[in-house]
């Protein structure tokens, strides 16, 4: 169990917005290379993948960074990212691997599926960005042998709840012949208890829906039959009218395959933590930790909750359980790691000090004292910190001043100890103890989701320079639509101005180029400016209008992360 005291459990989501959201609600997915629908006429023996493919998107949580930063934490020493071997079973299109693949040329890829369909657009995309250290692999994973290689990373997420049992054995024995001895695996899967109120609404409606062939068809009946459901038990204290209620809110935010998939596969069997550990176990795997340190502590409870905790569980594997219980949890991130590994949950404050830090914190004002011990608020993504503390203060000023770019810990050190120690001040620390001191409360901080760690520099800049370059990956899916992948892996949603321009960032164009290409569209009508909120006449839009859009975008875009050198 994690010993740092007053770790507090905060939970977030980071999804940039430039103007434009995903729209939640949109029936059919888009290929990114294609354009086409999701739902398609296949045979009823087709693969559901193939019938219905999933959204291929990257997730954050299982970049090898997170890998990498976790494992350190841990008292572990993982490969080097930029020379590593990465697998990722049930890769679908590569939304999460190829643009891992892209920001890291010199690490070697393989990506592995059973859906034909999907593999072909992963494929495409591939073709067209030329990229060479990655393989996409149609296969099914209980094929997947020693013979493809042993790999520092293997990612599976969204896979191990949705498959036979056989196909979970063979997924633990990969992380096992095929992991690294210093190699870290990522699974995730659906937990009890959160998953058993979960899986009454899954039984009913595939009860429902298996009367109808199309898949478009079964998902609509569901949607449905749960609206149907959510209206027609009376009471409003209901505690079943109550929680129907809030799985239709859910149903009304996801797509239609996130839902098909789901919720009405024939595989979607959950399991406690335990349980997971257990088997692990037996494939000569061990519990490293989860992809998201905040819920592995604790000290998110109360302390008469807390100590409870600490009282009843003789070990790691059970104060887990015990916190799934408390929090009726339906799902995890999971990090494995081979038995002979010495995993180490003190969170040291030696562990960080060649790590990279990052938080989207401000100081509520901006005159801040680094020399008194006043209070000062820092506040950013719906998260407050404060703090009195010269040092910690002048850490998360030089942050603010940094982001979206993150600071290795010892520039980091050497900035705030210059600040707040430009003059004497009372209480003041001799190096070693300052640096320890910083340590922890940027390990607090990360716990409770206010501050990043890393375990490599970022592969992006923000600087706008005169010419301009996005990533391959995201130039090739602002042509496709509305969402782009940036170097910190999540997705960016883009307007119409910044999917324009975008796009277009290959390097070559200055900023001269862009604006004269900001005037095509807009003399074309395939670009619509605003002001005020209402639409501008084509023939009233000006340069200066033209120039506070370029840069306008630019800056956004360079603040999302879609920058590079």
């Amino acid at each position: 169990m994690l010993s740092m005291d007053s770790i507090k459990w905060v939970s977030y989501n980071f999804t940039y917005n430039l103007r434009i959201p995903i729209p939640h609600e949109t029936t059919f997915s888009r290929s990114i290379s294609s354009g086409k629908e999701c739902f398609v006429a296949y045979a009823p023996e087709a693969y559901s993948y193939d019938k219905v493919p999933y959204r291929s998107w990257p997730y954050a949580q299982s970049h090898p960074d997170r890998l990498a930063t976790i494992a350190r934490l841990l008292g572990l020493t993982p490969h080097p990212i930029e020379y590593a071997r990465v697998l990722e079973l049930g890769c679908a299109a590569g939304g999460n691997i190829i643009p891992v693949a892209d920001a890291y040329p010199e690490s070697q890829f393989i990506g592995v599926d059973r859906s034909e369909r999907e593999l072909a657009e992963g494929k495409d995309i591939l073709k067209r960005l030329s990229l060479g250290n990655i393989e996409l692999l149609h296969m099914d994973i209980g094929d997947v042998a020693e013979s493809i290689g042993i790999f520092h990373y293997i990612i599976i997420h969204g896979v191990y709840s949705w498959v036979s049992p056989a196909v979970q054995a063979s997924i633990l024995r990969i992380c096992h012949d095929n992991l690294a001895v210093d190699g870290i695996a990522y699974i995730s899967y659906n937990t009890y208890p959160g998953w058993r109120m979960r899986g009454m609404i899954r039984d009913i409606l595939l009860y429902h829906s298996r009367q109808f062939e199309q898949p478009e068809k079964q998902v609509e009946q569901a949607r449905a039959l749960l609206g149907f459901l959510a209206e027609s038990v009376q009471s409003a204290d209901d505690p079943y009218r109550i929680y129907l209620r809030q799985e239709l809110e859910i149903f009304n935010r996801v797509s239609d395959d996130y839902l098909y998939h789901d919720h009405l596969e024939n595989f979607n069997e959950p399991i406690y933590f335990h349980e997971f550990v257990s088997r692990a176990e037996t494939h000569g795997l061990q519990y490293l930790g989860e992809a998201e340190l905040s819920i592995m502590a604790s000290s998110a409870f109360p302390t008469e909750v807390e100590s409870t905790l600490q009282r009843i569980s003789r070990d790691t594997i059970q104060i887990e359980q015990y916190m799934d219980f408390l929090r009726n949890r339906s799902f995890r991130q999971t990090l494995l790691c081979h038995k002979h590994q010495h995993v180490d949950r003190s969170l040291h404050p030696k562990y960080v000090q060649d790590l990279y830090f990052a938080s989207r914190l401000r100081p509520l004002n901006e005159d801040v004292d680094f020399h008194s011990f006043d209070l000062v608020q820092f506040s950013g993504s719906g998260i407050n910190v404060e703090t009195a503390d010269p040092l910690i203060k002048s850490a998360l000023f030089k942050l603010s001043e940094a982001w979206p770019l993150w600071v290795h810990f010892q520039d980091l050190l050497d900035n705030s100890h210059s600040r707040a120690f430009a003059r004497p001040i009372a209480g003041g620390q001799n190096r070693e103890d300052q640096a320890r001191h910083l340590a922890e409360h940027l390990i607090r901080c990360y716990a409770s989701n206010a501050v990043e760690i890393h375990a490599i520099k970022p592969r992006f800049t923000a600087e706008i320079s005169d010419q301009p370059r996005s990533t391959p990956v995201a130039r090739l899916q602002a042509e496709a639509g509305y969402h782009a992948t940036n170097r910190r892996h999540e997705i960016v949603n883009l307007d119409e101005a910044a999917r324009q321009i975008l796009q277009r960032l290959d390097g070559t164009k200055d900023l001269g180029i862009l604006m004269k290409v900001l005037r095509k569209l807009v003399t074309d009508k395939k670009l619509v400016l605003e002001q005020d909120g209402s639409p501008v006449e084509t023939a009233t839009v000006t340069d200066k209008m033209l120039k506070n859009v370029l840069e306008d975008t630019l800056r956004q875009l360079a603040t999302a992360a879609m920058l590079v050198n």
